[in-house]
């Protein structure tokens, strides 16, 4: 008995001689690779930006219930890419069948680009994509996000893709502070253009850099190891043509087949594309990803709980008269505590500010003045996510100046004076 291995690939172009009369083996072996993929959840129908995450609702933690946000998905990216230098990357947009066949191979193609805009840091393939094709709910979700994670005043409350007064003041509330906090001088108007699609790509950004524990260098440096497969087909468009469920049903709407993958190749094994001779153009009889060369290996995404930073305010009067050694400890749950010292606090507006993160907002938290060996407790177990029932201090910082705690003191209830009661959204997620 002969036996014979060949790759798929070459399977239409290998001759055999084989004795009749005669039993033979072909082994016919496909090529491995990798796929992460942006779901449907993190897009609005009929649309192509991408969303990073609304911030709502809050899982709670004790349900065991997680979120994949979609810069979950990408830092997933960045660590495989990280893991696996020499691979191989081809970004697929997918539709449903609701919609004609022309116009669901555009939609998908801009997906496409979006996500990968969003991947390498391509500020301007990602405003372009999102500008051609977006709906008002996609600037509603991105508010919210903003809100959420950074605690900005631009929450449009309700998302109901209609472009009312609520949600003009929130993107004037957006442009008013992304001005502020990033140094930029974008139109404060309430209205989404290029400079605040730009503005909305820079806070991902930013959010992904926490995410990922790594400056404005490191991650470009993680960008930069996205290595494409084809620099004529970095992002390809694949309309309805490869769904995972219900292949052969027509207006057929599927969250599943609306997606995002990223593919991973190993090198050797990169597809070829006869399938897309054009960018507005998909021949899935000749498309090598899907049609049985390849052998795609979902990489498992980290899910990731909703969490949120902490931002406590006082007036940095205080400053010169508390001790030199204070400190803030704040601790949840099992976590280990967090300490800020009052000296490392940055100033902002004659207040003095401290960040705190990862916190998961629906766990109490404890908030303690450390100064030496001695401790007092400003929060005990308090929550910070119910804003009709603010945490209730029991010390107060201006208290510490008349009588600083002696070691192992816990302080008495006392009343929050009004300088130090937190601003609005104190609390918002990483």
């Amino acid at each position: 008995m002969a036996k014979f291995d060949v790759n798929i690939r070459d399977l239409a172009k290998r001759r055999f001689s084989l004795e009749t009369g005669e039993s033979h083996r072909v082994v016919i072996s496909k090529f491995d690779a990798r796929r992460i993929e942006m779901a449907d959840a993190h897009f609005n129908f009929d649309s192509a930006v991408l969303l990073a995450d609304e911030g709502s609702p809050i899982p709670d933690p004790d349900s065991g219930e997680l979120r994949i946000t979609a810069l979950a998905v990408l830092r997933a990216c960045y660590l495989h890419a990280k893991n696996n230098p020499a691979a191989r990357v081809v970004v697929a947009g997918h539709t449903d069948t609701v919609g004609t066949p022309g116009y669901n191979l555009t939609l998908s193609q801009l997906r496409a680009d979006n996500v990968r805009g969003a991947l390498v840091g391509d500020k301007d393939a990602w405003v372009k994509s999102a500008m051609a094709k977006s709906v008002v709910a996609d600037s509603q979700r991105m508010l919210k996000f903003a809100a959420f994670t950074l605690g900005w005043d631009c929450d449009p409350g309700a998302v109901d893709n209609e472009d009312g007064p609520r949600t003009r003041k929130a993107m004037k509330g957006f442009q008013r502070r992304y001005n502020d906090e990033v140094d930029e001088s974008i139109a404060v108007d309430g209205v989404l253009g290029r400079q605040t699609w730009q503005a909305f790509f820079d806070v991902y950004m930013l959010e992904l850099q926490d995410l990922l524990d790594v400056d404005h260098a490191g991650l470009a440096q993680l960008q930069t190891g996205i290595k494409f497969a084809n620099p004529a087909h970095e992002a390809v468009g694949c309309g309805e043509n490869h769904p995972i469920e219900a292949a052969t049903k027509d207006e057929f709407r599927s969250r599943t087949n609306r997606r995002v993958e990223i593919l991973f190749f190993e090198p050797g094994h990169e597809p070829k594309f006869p399938c897309h001779p054009g960018k507005q153009q998909c021949k899935p009889a000749l498309c090598e990803i899907y049609r049985g060369h390849f052998q795609l290996e979902q990489v498992p995404v980290d899910e990731l709980i909703a969490t949120q930073q902490l931002l406590l305010e006082w007036p940095d009067q205080l400053t010169p008269d508390l001790p030199s050694d204070l400190a803030l400890v704040v601790s949840q749950g099992d976590k280990p505590e967090v300490v800020r010292p009052w000296s490392g606090g940055e100033v902002i507006d004659d207040h003095r500010r401290f960040k705190f993160e990862p916190f998961i907002p629906a766990v109490p938290c404890t908030v303690i003045a450390r100064i030496g060996d001695g401790e007092t407790t400003l929060w005990d177990e308090q929550h910070v996510d119910e804003p009709g029932n603010p945490p209730q201090w029991q010390h107060t910082l201006e208290e510490l100046l008349v009588n600083p705690p002696a070691s192992g003191d816990v302080a008495d209830s006392g009343d929050l004076p009004p300088s130090e009661v937190p601003n609005d959204g104190d609390d918002f997620s990483a």
